[in-house]
């Protein structure tokens, strides 16, 4: 799977990548980046963060960026790869296939069983009923209100075709029965949210008797979909203009975007793209040529939203209806495009227009023209915002604005830290403008902004404060001398006593902690801390970047070192993994390695210790690394002997150890002498 997936081209789907000598960089996803700290390596199929350290494999990549469990970025791969994996049928039960319901409703039991099925039968289900509905709608007749509707729209022929638009009869139960016809599961359809079922039991179609517009992905699967209401057609939630799919474990509106996948190779060439409000005015968009063109799905636009752009685009264009509603709208996000690096313009449409209105009566290049000239940075959109219809010579009112303008400035600060220069050049501008626009002083307002920033690192100092004191409280309870303090990341609620469980994933005491391995360590290892296993000895660092880069040498040196013999755990565990691939008779590469771990923080451990390693670009002879193992092992032995004196001067002190224990202590240190001697 690995050597079918290029990770240049699986990051280049969710990232604008720059070649860099032997590397790719780009800004990272998970961080608030503002330089490209984001590495590929091509040659090692490899990805890293020099900045959030984190790193990984075409695997780890994935499960990142779409929340996958490991088998599900291994089935997702092979699908994107075009590979077929071998089928396990699972049973199904009765109630779970539709054609075995008769005429029978589902019953609540089974509309909850559904929410447990995974995110590829949710996207099946999702593209089933996407290409039922756009069958339907290419077979419309002219006189149709809906084709009528398309027509006179733009959204017929060709944009039908591109954004595979479909409709949804009036027939409350039309896509059960095109589901009975199928076999198609209904669960899945009332799980992806097509389907609900009425107070009587009945199942009834969602979006009936409206236009549908698909809503897909980044990579363009399946995800949900929008349904419009449509003039002279009878439709169900009568009172409302749009439904959109509700959320579901593939459907999140505030990350989602219509026709990114359709934009997302423009938005990469032109390093820019534009935010629209409606569906219709994406497709108009595209048909005049713009099709950088995205839309937000009937919700507000958010921070998630931001963060995925600006990893595509340089430049961000917020294309607004010119109606108040779609000022008052942009004011809300405002704080949101001030607390990104990114270059974002607001483009405010005349006439109360919106853009497909707009496209309607204009050529392209009269809104070439406008995203050129007329289209303004965040923090002026702002300031005409707040100051229209105001008497900014009055002094109550001046004071408003300047308050709503420096409480947006002071808002970048409760997001990641800004770049120092990048911030002081586009406060002092903004500070300049405001200050000649109010007629106000900038050490007035830059003494302000001062004040209000000092009391929310007040604010959030307390806040922090109490959260400390309320889990200094809680990791007090029930804990002694044996226990250890909570282990879970920013779980202030556990009690640090809990012990690990494959069930519920905690762990406490340290002892508990040493015996895990296997699948066991693999889950705790992403939830807990790693300071609880101490740090790792110079010798055992130096085993593992020898072994990394010289795989070979593995046998010889399980002949001499025993994974238990190791103290810091994850190298435990790391080699244990590479004697299993041995057994099993394959060549431990780190690439071999990183595959067969399913915890992201081993594959990320695994990766920087390889990194670090001195070995990696070091060509060396057999004869070479053989003799630097053996001098590695000569270390390893005289440190256990050492370790083994001093265990066994302490048991001789203590009166609690008997005599049968010493004396077995004593005959394994003449083993481990004779061995560092060479006796043996």
């Amino acid at each position: 799977m690995r050597e079918a997936t290029n990770i240049v081209d699986l990051a280049s789907e969710y990232i604008r990548l720059t070649p860099k000598g032997r590397y790719h960089t780009g800004l990272c996803p998970w961080h608030d980046d503002s330089r490209p700290s984001f590495q590929i390596d091509p040659e090692r199929q490899t990805f890293r963060c020099w900045v959030c350290n984190v790193s990984g494999d075409v695997f780890s990549f994935l499960m990142r960026m779409e929340n996958l469990s490991f088998p599900e970025a291994f089935r997702a791969l092979a699908e994107r790869a075009g590979i077929e994996l071998p089928k396990f049928q699972k049973p199904k039960p009765q109630k779970i296939l539709f054609a075995e319901h008769g005429d029978q409703p589902p019953s609540a039991s089974q509309v909850e069983d559904s929410s447990e099925l995974s995110p590829q039968d949710l996207r099946s289900a999702c593209a089933w009923a996407e290409d039922r509905y756009h069958r339907f709608f290419q077979t419309l007749p002219t006189s149709h209100p809906a084709r009528r509707y398309a027509e006179e729209r733009g959204l017929w022929g060709e944009m039908s075709e591109r954004f595979h638009i479909g409709f949804s009869p009036s027939d409350w139960n039309w896509l059960e029965k095109e589901a009975r016809k199928d076999g198609f599961s209904i669960a899945h359809l009332i799980a992806a949210g097509f389907l609900k079922t009425s107070e009587q039991g009945k199942v009834f179609d969602r979006f009936r008797g409206r236009l549908i517009f698909p809503i897909h992905d980044a990579q363009g699967r399946s995800v949900g979909v929008g349904g419009r209401k449509i003039p002279d057609v009878e439709c169900s939630y009568d009172a409302a203009k749009y439904v959109n799919t509700p959320e579901t474990p593939i459907f999140a509106k505030h990350k989602l975007l219509y026709a990114l996948d359709l934009a997302k190779s423009v938005v990469f060439r032109k390093k820019r793209v534009l935010i629209m409000e409606g569906y219709t005015d994406v497709i108009a968009a595209h048909r005049h040529g713009f099709q950088d063109a995205v839309a937000i799905l009937g919700t507000a636009l958010g921070i998630d939203h931001i963060k995925t752009l600006r990893r595509m685009a340089e430049t961000i264009y917020l294309v607004l209806d010119g109606d108040a509603a779609g000022q008052r709208r942009t004011a809300e996000v405002l704080e949101l495009f001030v607390a990104e690096k990114v270059d974002v313009r607001v483009l405010t449409l005349p006439e109360a227009q919106d853009p497909a209105e707009f496209l309607a009566t204009h050529d392209s290049q009269d809104f070439e023209t406008l995203l050129e000239k007329q289209a303004v940075d965040a923090y002026t959109h702002a300031l005409n915002t707040y100051t229209e219809g105001l008497d900014i010579s009055n002094i109550h009112q001046a004071e408003m604005v300047s308050e709503k303008i420096l409480q947006l400035v002071a808002s970048a600060d409760r997001f990641n830290n800004l770049n120092f220069a990048q911030v002081s050049f586009r406060e002092e501008r903004l500070l300049q403008k405001l200050a000649s626009t109010l007629t106000i002083s900038e050490e007035f307002l830059r003494k302000r902004l001062r004040e209000i920033r000092e009391k929310a690192r007040r604010d959030g100092f307390l806040r922090t404060r109490r959260q400390q004191e309320y889990l200094g409280s809680v990791g007090d309870e029930g804990n002694d001398e044996n226990t250890l303090s909570p282990l879970l990341e920013g779980e202030a609620e556990l009690d640090a006593s809990a012990k690990f469980s494959s069930e519920d994933g905690f762990l406490g005491d340290a002892a508990d902690i040493s015996t895990l391995t296997g699948l066991d360590f693999e889950k705790a290892a992403d939830l807990i801390d790693w300071k609880v296993f101490g740090t790792m000895d110079a010798w055992e660092r130096e085993l593992m970047h020898l072994l990394l880069s010289y795989p070979a040498l593995l046998g010889h040196a399980r002949q001499h070192i025993l994974p238990e013999q190791l103290k810091y755990q994850p190298a435990r565990e790391l080699l244990i993994r590479m004697s299993e691939l041995q057994d099993d008779g394959r060549i431990p590469t780190l690439q071999c390695v990183l595959t067969s771990f399913e915890s992201e923080k081993m594959k990320n451990w695994t990766l920087e210790e390889e990194a670090r390693s001195m070995w990696r670009h070091e060509s060396k002879s057999q004869d070479d690394v053989s003799r630097l193992l053996d001098e590695l092992i000569a270390n390893f032995e005289l440190h256990h002997y050492e370790g083994a004196k001093l265990r066994l001067k302490e048991a001789f002190q203590n009166p609690k150890v008997e005599d049968s224990q010493k004396a077995g202590m004593l005959e394994n240190l003449i083993l481990q002498k004779k061995r560092v001697t060479g006796l043996l």
